[in-house]
């Protein structure tokens, strides 16, 4: 499900309700990006409104083992990884009940998730805000 561009992105502790920014400690994100550039600017955006990234990755294997390793509530993931489709990674955070916000330069065609929150690159910080609040609220 395509969101529409508009504020930022919250990401908290499993099991915490999303809550306007105030001032607090930084909370736990993924980004699952093989673009470093990408990668950066999603890091800025999130500590843009007090996130912190838990955890990062720019191919599966790392995504997995950063699925299996770290604790986060939230990832966003590129659809493609080096060439490689994101589904493993999408399973796994399925299986360990983490939302996710997918982030691609086209249709991603990873049908099985297609109710998900998809991102078309490039993207405003108001869009991903309202994706990633969509995707914590559905999964």
């Amino acid at each position: 499900m395509p969101c529409q561009a508009s504020t930022t992105c919250r990401f908290q502790p499993r099991g915490k309700r999303w809550q306007p920014k105030r001032s607090q400690a930084s909370r736990p994100s993924s980004s699952f990006e093989d673009d470093a550039l990408i990668r950066m600017l999603l890091a800025d955006m999130l500590g843009e409104i007090g996130y912190t990234v838990a955890a990062e990755a720019a191919s599966i294997d790392e995504a997995l083992e950063a699925t299996r390793k770290t604790e986060f509530d939230l990832a966003i993931l590129d659809a493609d990884l080096n060439g490689r489709s994101v589904s493993p990674v999408a399973d796994a955070l399925v299986a360990r009940d983490i939302g996710f916000v997918f982030v691609t330069g086209s249709d991603h065609g990873l049908y099985a998730y297609r109710d998900r929150p998809t991102l078309k690159k490039p993207f405003q910080i108001d869009a991903l805000k309202r994706c990633c609040k969509s995707a914590l609220s559905s999964h």
